[in-house]
């Protein structure tokens, strides 16, 4: 039996900084995990906001290749693990550490997740860089 997570909407952490307490907050992404925790697990996003139609769901697979940072560049990894609030993603195959990424974080980044996109743009980018 699969045991599903379902976060409608997903919250933002909460913080504080200079001494004022930013509580938690709806973002605009639902999220529902099949599995958490198991080598077939899989997680699936998507973008609704207000009054704009929602987007397509994408669903990603452990082994699955996402995006988690940028700055010039976009950077991908490989999912190791999905969990019931976090993403474990794998910078390259060698690598011995984990990202964990929470699932606003995840969500954000990888709701219109075009990889042939970011091929692309890196190329082009790295021309200049």
């Amino acid at each position: 039996m699969s045991k599903v997570i379902t976060h409608s909407p997903i919250m933002t952490k909460g913080s504080k900084r200079f001494g004022t307490v930013y509580p938690p907050s709806e973002s605009d992404y639902n999220a529902t995990i099949t599995n958490p925790g198991k080598a077939d697990a899989t997680i699936t996003i998507q973008k609704v906001t207000g009054h704009h139609a929602p987007t397509t769901p994408v669903t990603f697979a452990v082994g699955d290749t996402v995006e988690y940072d940028s700055y010039n560049l976009s950077y991908t990894g490989t999912i190791e693990k999905i969990g019931p609030k976090t993403v474990s993603i794998r910078k390259y195959k060698t690598s011995t550490k984990l990202i964990r990424m929470n699932l606003d974080t995840f969500a954000w980044r990888n709701f219109d997740l075009d990889l042939a996109k970011i091929a692309e743009k890196n190329a082009e980018t790295m021309m200049y860089i």
